[in-house]
């Protein structure tokens, strides 16, 4: 779980091209796999919720991330079912009147970033939402586009280039590790979630 303090958005002008974090392959040993991304905001419990699936035709792992300034908040979720993962990015007002969340980020087979606190110009806000509908694997791709300080991505690794550990953690493969710089390479070595600092260039 991950709280941090108030942070304060106005609505989205345009896509942000993530200066820190990449659109670009996580390493050119790793699995190029065509998968796609499938959802919608809905309104329930009096709140907004934009829930979806990433699909594949292989078996594949799942990786958010949340960029907080320079702080990174990970998870990984279970591997695959039936050539999908849920994901989710539910916005739960924490007032009756000011516009106040609490952000959770997750893919409910096991990966969870929650509770980072936001407050938003009106109570009805919706980030834009940035990943393209299709995409392909071992690929870090921008998900929800909010101002600077917080932006919200994912990663899909084909399950053929990851080790699945005790209790269905996975990392990749020791081969696939070359070239990956820290604090990439710590993140997709073990561990189901966890925090770190990110180097971001002055």
């Amino acid at each position: 779980m991950v709280r941090r303090g108030l942070i304060e958005f106005a609505p989205p002008r345009q896509l942000n091209r993530y200066a820190a974090i990449s659109m670009t392959p996580i390493s050119p040993q790793l699995t190029r796999v065509p998968a796609t991304l499938r959802g919608d905001w809905i309104r329930r419990w009096e709140r907004n919720i934009w829930e979806g699936s990433l699909s594949c035709d292989e078996p594949f792992v799942t990786l958010i991330v949340a960029r907080l300034d320079a702080e990174l908040f990970w998870a990984k979720s279970l591997p695959s079912k039936d050539g999908s993962i849920e994901l989710q990015l539910d916005l739960m007002p924490t007032s009756k009147t000011e516009p106040l969340f609490q952000l959770h980020f997750v893919a409910p087979t096991g990966a969870f970033i929650q509770n980072i606190t936001a407050k938003f110009t009106a109570r009805d806000y919706r980030p834009t939402i940035s990943t393209p509908t299709e995409f392909e694997t071992s690929v870090l791709l921008p998900f929800a586009t909010f101002k600077s300080r917080l932006e919200l991505s994912f990663a899909c690794f084909a399950k053929t280039d990851v080790v699945v550990r005790r209790h269905y953690v996975w990392g990749l493969k020791p081969r696939f590790l070359d070239g990956i710089k820290s604090p990439w390479r710590e993140i997709l070595t073990k561990g189901r979630h966890g925090e770190t600092a990110l180097q971001v260039a002055a």
